[in-house]
């Protein structure tokens, strides 16, 4: 599972596997705008999702090893807007 929630943090990194489905969850207080995620290679969009409730969540699955970028804003009355990023980095299944 990945977890989005902002937390001020620079960019984190979280591993998955190739064609394993994994579940996005926004387990923030707060609706997320603007969630993103791009393939870094090839600049491709491969998501994108206006807003994310509380608690929302969808599955999602790569299909080709590489490194993605996962970005969402955070529009907080308390605080600034925001940008989060997440690195996805896709690995392939290994044979031992």
């Amino acid at each position: 599972m990945i977890s989005l929630s902002p937390s001020g943090q620079q960019l984190g990194r979280v591993a998955v596997t190739k064609n394993s489905e994994v579940q996005v969850r926004n387990d923030a207080l707060t609706t997320l705008y603007s969630f993103t995620v791009i393939k870094i290679s090839t600049g491709k969009r491969m998501v994108s999702i206006n807003n994310m409730k509380p608690s929302a969540s969808f599955n999602i699955a790569f299909d080709r090893p590489g490194t993605y970028v996962a970005c969402y804003l955070n529009k907080s009355k308390k605080t600034l807007t925001q940008n989060t990023c997440l690195q996805i980095d896709v690995v392939g299944l290994r044979s031992i």
